[in-house]
């Protein structure tokens, strides 16, 4: 039966898209043309079946979508709209690779290779400008108080001296 099922699967790539709505999350779904030989009129994912060109199973759900722009298109205005540095510098990779022919996995892999590298500069950055501060902390509390058991050693050593002052 598993050797069944298994000889039946081929490859193929869906997406998951989540709309944010004002009524909340929403997934986006589309129908199938009623002209298709397999699942006609159906309701699924935006995706399809991997093909030959295809290199790999994201590449095959993306353009399987086609929504009536194309993906560098539709890559670019989402770099347009947010203005994020990140978020640029991921939509110009995914183009890179795009044009390049490398499989959006690799693309992907060295984004996020690069997205940590930047977050650990990031947070050496955040690091060295703490150290100053918790410097100035520590000497704002450690000097006064270091001050206050000096003098206190130096009252309670020469407590009989300070009595003979007063009598």
């Amino acid at each position: 039966m598993h050797e069944r099922i298994t000889r039946s699967l081929c490859a193929a790539g869906v997406l998951i898209p989540v709309i944010e709505r004002v009524a909340g999350l929403s997934v986006l779904l589309t129908q199938r043309s009623a002209d298709l030989k397999h699942h006609a009129g159906q309701v699924s994912f935006p995706g399809g079946r991997m093909e030959e060109h295809d290199a790999d199973v994201v590449q095959t759900a993306l353009r399987e979508m086609a929504v009536g722009v194309t993906r560098r298109e539709a890559f670019r205005g989402v770099r347009d709209r947010t203005r994020s540095e990140s978020v640029g510098s991921f939509v110009t990779a995914l183009l890179q690779a795009e044009e390049l022919g490398v499989p959006l996995s690799h693309a992907l892999k060295d984004i996020a290779a690069e997205v940590r590298r930047d977050r650990a500069q990031q947070v050496r950055r955040q690091a060295a400008k703490a150290s100053s501060k918790v410097a100035l902390v520590v000497t704002t509390t450690m000097v006064p108080g270091a001050l206050i058991l000096m003098m206190a050693g130096l009252v309670l050593a020469n407590i009989d001296t300070i009595q003979g002052l007063f009598e």
